[in-house]
């Protein structure tokens, strides 16, 4: 997991007031000093971080009484440990006891200031954010290597349906199949100036294998750049389970909110995206966190795993109706579902008022997944007046990914970003 498990380990100087932040005339000290939140004493729990190239610089702090506290700082400009440069903070998070509190920067100054014990650190003097939030004082910390991705298990130990997994992971070009210990790929982006808002990607392949490259990495390098945070799933297969990859999915969600401090996300802008099969398991996430009938791994956190949004691409979806995807529907049941696990495994027919807005594409040129899927889905959720958008590709067949060399790849990814600020990420 992200969370630091160290003891304490460096000291910084700060004077931290949260509910009220008095005027001080005096100069900032750059020596070591008490920690005071709310007028708690606190030390520091690790030392700060900043990844190399990054603008978002997090602490934590740790009081007798309250635990750990979490803070994140972003700024207009990368951070580099070079004495005397200024920097402009844009947007603060506080994490306590669970309960999150942010606030656009108002006025006030940083800086890089002098080394402390061999480390940079950076002095805050008199920041005031919005929720009357105040931070001054000189932060220790230390530069993380930055790396293209990080990877992210979704269970601790073993598998909780271990018993119906076997075998050795085993690549085919680039679609994965046979995965034992499902895990997020994450790519996080350099520049970040607010807690971003975050996509979790299911790539397809029947719930046999995932195609890591035009429905994984491509996708989320494409929303990296755009500021997101974007994980790729490799999830488990069925094999006539279906809880095996819709309670990896729903863990992922809920991992992605857990850590939200460590991954600077907005806990409240998680979002899921699916192609083919991938797309089903995106809509079946979307919509099962009120279902009782198929038995997934934590239950009673099922409703935690609601994702805020959802962007299908030519979605297997139905498994109940004549146009169902046959092989997918055999890999996710069994070759003889009863009627109950077919409906209960059918998104189109769990839609309600919460069901998360939509955003689906489909190639009219599909021979792979019939488009009554996407189709049924869109209408279904306009019939519980939940906002959806269904955009018809001239040309594509079934999955065109994120190729760049595709034709319409320009007008998705528009398409993509106006229907996100309209709708789901809309302030």
């Amino acid at each position: 997991m992200f969370h630091s498990k160290s003891i304490l380990y460096g000291l910084l100087a700060i004077s931290f007031s949260l509910l009220a932040c008095q005027e001080k005339s005096s100069e900032v000290s750059t020596t070591m000093t008490e920690i005071t939140l709310n007028g708690v004493s606190y030390t520091q729990n690790g030392i700060g971080e900043c990844r190399d190239g990054s603008s978002v610089f997090t602490a934590q702090i740790l009081s007798q009484n309250n635990g750990n506290t979490y803070i994140s700082v972003y700024f207009e400009e990368k951070i580099q440990p070079k004495v005397g440069t200024s920097y402009t903070p844009t947007y603060i998070t506080i994490t306590q006891n669970g309960t999150t509190q942010q606030g656009k920067w108002i006025n006030g100054e940083a800086q890089s200031s002098s080394y402390q014990n061999g480390r940079p650190s950076l002095l805050f003097n008199e920041c005031r954010f919005e929720n009357d939030i105040c931070l001054s004082g000189s932060f220790i910390y230390r530069q993380k290597s930055k790396t293209a991705t990080e990877d992210l298990f979704l269970w601790e130990g073993e598998h909780p349906f271990k018993k119906w997994l076997s075998g050795e992971p085993t690549w085919s070009g680039n679609n994965l199949s046979n995965i034992q210990n499902p895990q997020m790929i994450i790519y996080r982006p350099d520049m970040q100036t607010a807690p971003a808002p975050a996509v979790l990607i299911c790539p397809g392949g029947s719930y046999v294998s995932v195609a890591t490259y035009h429905e994984g990495s491509l996708v989320a390098e494409w929303f990296k750049q755009q500021g997101f945070v974007a994980a790729v799933l490799y999830y488990t297969f069925p094999a006539g389970h279906p809880e095996i990859p819709l309670s990896d999915a729903q863990q992922a969600i809920r991992l992605l909110r857990e850590n939200s401090f460590e991954l600077n996300i907005n806990p409240e802008q998680v979002g899921v995206i699916g192609f083919s099969a991938g797309g089903h398991l995106a809509a079946f996430v979307s919509t099962a966190f009120k279902q009782n009938i198929i038995p997934v791994a934590l239950l009673e956190k099922e409703a935690d795993s609601r994702p805020d949004f959802s962007i299908l691409f030519y979605p297997v979806i139905t498994m109940s109706n004549s146009f169902v995807h046959v092989g997918s529907r055999n890999n996710l049941l069994g070759t003889s579902p009863s009627e109950e696990m077919k409906k209960a495994c059918s998104p189109e027919l769990l839609i309600d008022s919460d069901t998360p807005p939509a955003l689906l594409f489909h190639a009219l040129d599909d021979n792979g997944v019939d488009i009554r899927n996407a189709q049924s889905y869109h209408d279904a959720l306009l019939a519980h007046n939940v906002p959806s958008q269904f955009i018809t590709l001239p040309s594509g067949g079934h999955g065109f990914g994120f190729y760049p060399d595709y034709a319409y790849i320009g007008q998705v990814e528009e398409e993509i970003l106006n229907w996100l600020y309209e709708i789901p990420l809309k302030k």
